[in-house]
């Protein structure tokens, strides 16, 4: 839709997903790179307006989207914005209180060396841009859960971003 609107638009499978190979990283380091490659790529493209490019976190894919805002960010080539539709912020939203374990992939919830990466809050405070959070109630996974959109909100106020929206 997007598209059809004249927005350049890109998607991409990240690593381990769809047509892409390797392993599936659940929104860590490796997919974080994934979508900072893909901001990368566009802003490459003549046709697009580098100043205006951003990222779409959907679920859980907003560990990469946060991630790779952060990584952009510390290269001192920052998105103008990141949009969280419904994403999990940590640890215990990622796994619904350890009852939807796939993402964990065996790691306990103490391994801060697997979690903090995949933790989208970790990053908030160094993604030097807009942050728009959609929130449907219920949640579209955890249907009773609406903290996550709360502690997301929250660290975007605390974090010194030029702006967020619920």
């Amino acid at each position: 839709e997007l598209a059809a609107m004249g927005v350049a638009v890109l998607t991409y499978d990240p690593s381990g997903r769809g047509e892409s190979w390797g392993p599936e990283d659940y929104g860590g380091p490796e997919h974080q790179d994934n979508a900072a490659h893909a901001i990368r790529f566009l802003r490459s493209q003549n046709h697009v307006h580098t100043e205006h490019c951003g990222l779409i976190g959907i679920s859980l894919g907003i560990s990469s989207a946060v991630g790779a805002a952060r990584l952009l960010a510390e290269e001192g080539g920052p998105v103008q914005w990141v949009l969280d539709w419904e994403g999990p912020c940590d640890q215990s939203s990622i796994t619904a209180n350890q009852t939807m374990n796939a993402p964990a992939m065996g790691h306990k919830s103490s391994d801060r060396t697997y979690w903090a990466p995949r933790e989208a809050l970790t990053h908030m405070p160094h993604i030097q841009c807009g942050y728009v959070r959609l929130q449907a109630h219920p949640d579209h996974g955890q249907t009773d859960a609406t903290h996550h959109a709360l502690q997301m909100v929250s660290a975007a106020s605390k974090a010194a971003l030029p702006w967020f929206r619920l």
